[in-house]
């Protein structure tokens, strides 16, 4: 089944545009330190406020910084923070929907502080972390992170139910199996790709919660770039500079775009049934009295 759906999206021509261009973005980004002419803060002061050129091709910002530069050495770290923060929900989100799924006491308990947490817009539960713990680098990561905690939870949640009846489970079950076992070896191989579907989706989430951060001044710590402070500081000088906040934001747009066209074009061909696959090769005897 994996490879008839990795065969579905190779040929889907929309996938592998979005592939190709998430490539170069990444690439771009990782390298900016080679690619990019200038620094992150060098400081022309002569050549304030220049429209694109030869010289500088996105332009150059209030103080004369290369503004193209600036845009790469953003996207690297709009790239880290969303990756880590993603990692984070995926470690957190994942072990609460396990347990929620899989245990019916912890279910009570873990999904109520769920409901709870849903019921507060994520975007302001990020602000009150970062405005009270700091804006250090990790409390923006945890931040961000805290915005994909619920919906990872309750996806895997939900997938563990569905899965804890399945006949391979009971087999396990039958066997006198420890529970975590039955987790992490037999369910969680079975809800891998769930998650990385959903991982890549809420990426782009969390690519526009850093962004919509640092754009409140709570992000990244000036003078280091980051595509929303990029964009926060070029409205001000929205008609007399456009680029300042053109290309910064059509970065941003474009590296969301891709990743969600990405992640929906994975949920559509590479959706795991219990009935299919791994699941029918996770009831396996000798495996389980091993």
């Amino acid at each position: 089944m994996q490879s008839k759906a990795l065969k579905k999206i190779i040929k889907n021509p929309t996938a592998m545009v979005c592939i190709a261009l998430l490539l170069v973005i990444i690439f771009a980004c990782t390298f900016c330190k080679v690619l990019a002419p200038y620094g992150f803060d060098d400081q022309e002061l002569a050549n304030r406020l220049q429209g694109p050129s030869a010289a500088h091709i996105f332009g150059t910002d209030e103080y004369g910084r290369d503004v193209f530069s600036r845009v790469l050495y953003g996207g690297q770290n709009s790239i880290v923070i969303g990756f880590a923060a993603v990692v984070l929900s995926i470690v957190i989100g994942g072990t609460l929907g396990m347990l929620a799924g899989y245990f019916k006491k912890a279910e009570a308990i873990i999904m109520r502080l769920i409901d709870i947490q849903i019921a507060i817009p994520g975007i302001l539960f990020a602000i009150v972390i970062v405005a009270t713990l700091g804006d250090s680098l990790i409390n923006v990561v945890f931040s961000v992170a805290i915005f994909s905690i619920p919906t990872m939870t309750r996806v895997v949640r939900s997938e563990v139910l569905s899965l804890k009846k399945s006949e391979f489970v009971q087999a396990a079950k039958t066997y006198g199996l420890p529970d975590y076992r039955i987790i992490f070896v037999h369910i969680l191989p079975n809800i891998v790709h769930t998650m990385i579907v959903l991982a890549t989706m809420r990426f782009a989430s969390s690519v526009l919660t850093c962004a919509t951060l640092s754009f409140l001044s709570l992000g990244v710590k000036p003078p280091m770039a980051d595509w929303g402070s990029m964009i926060s500081n070029g409205r001000l000088y929205i008609r007399s500079a456009w680029w300042l906040i053109v290309f910064p934001g059509a970065a941003l747009l474009l590296l969301t775009l891709v990743v969600n066209l990405w992640a929906m074009r994975c949920a559509m061909h590479w959706t795991p049934k219990c009935s299919e696959g791994i699941c029918l090769k996770s009831y396996d005897f000798e495996r389980i009295n091993s």
